[in-house]
């Protein structure tokens, strides 16, 4: 399962709206998160913006440490998909939000997102 920097932000922000929620549903689940690298860098961004680097550092090492995520470097292949569909959907989303999409889809399981377009769009493709 991919995971969007929404749901991450709201896992490791205790101040965010969504966290008892987040923390719920990443305690009563087993399987294994699937991050992609640019999604760890939006969740970072995030996070030093509201908390400091050393957060955003802290929960860097939490991902890269607990075997419950698994960092995803994004191919070649992958990139040119993912181009691909940006070209092919022309939503006004971000290009993080089309990556979660793409692995989404390949996958064939909805990303983890509090993103309630992204995940919208990943239903309507998955559920084709």
């Amino acid at each position: 399962m991919i995971a969007d920097s929404s749901f991450l932000v709201s896992l490791f922000w205790k101040d965010d709206t969504l966290h008892q929620k987040a923390l719920s549903e990443f305690r009563s689940s087993s399987v294994t998160l699937s991050v992609p690298d640019r999604i760890i860098e939006e969740t970072m961004s995030v996070l030093a913006y509201k908390e400091g680097w050393q957060t955003a550092l802290e929960v860097l090492d939490r991902i890269t440490t607990n075997r419950r995520f698994e960092v995803r470097h994004i191919s070649r292949e992958e990139w040119s998909g993912i181009v691909a569909l940006s070209s092919k959907l022309n939503k006004k989303i971000s290009f993080n939000d089309y990556l979660v999409i793409y692995l989404s889809v390949r996958e064939g399981a909805l990303p983890l997102t509090y993103d309630s377009q992204l995940l919208s769009i990943a239903r309507q493709l998955i559920e084709k």
